[in-house]
């Protein structure tokens, strides 16, 4: 699995990975995304442990920015969730990408 850079540009939109009802509320937000916006990328930096259910609520995550036709990508992705969506084979779905400057983006 490679992990790249992701681009900084404003044809991005970055989200955290939160619980369910954060799931809930980042739909609304993609449903208000610019048309400019290309790329959707997930901060899974505070993920520290990930389960049957995160993986689910990536998978209805998949599905929205899909029908949208925009590009999803995973930024700091620990190894263990990686590990996980490996033996799923769910890993085929996402984009990896590293980028130690991307919480404080939105976090400021």
């Amino acid at each position: 699995m490679n992990l790249t850079q992701p681009s900084n540009n404003a044809t991005q939109a970055i989200f955290p990975f939160t619980n369910e009802r954060g799931s809930k509320n980042l739909n609304e937000s993609l449903k208000k995304l610019d048309h400019s916006q290309t790329a959707i990328l997930i901060d899974m930096s505070s993920v520290d442990h990930f389960n049957a259910g995160g993986l689910g609520r990536l998978l209805r995550i998949h599905r929205s920015v899909a029908i949208l036709g925009k590009r999803l990508e995973l930024v700091n992705a620990s190894h263990q969730v990686i590990m996980f969506l490996e033996l799923t084979q769910a890993d085929q779905l996402f984009n990896f990408t590293w980028d130690q400057n991307l919480k404080s983006a939105y976090a400021a």
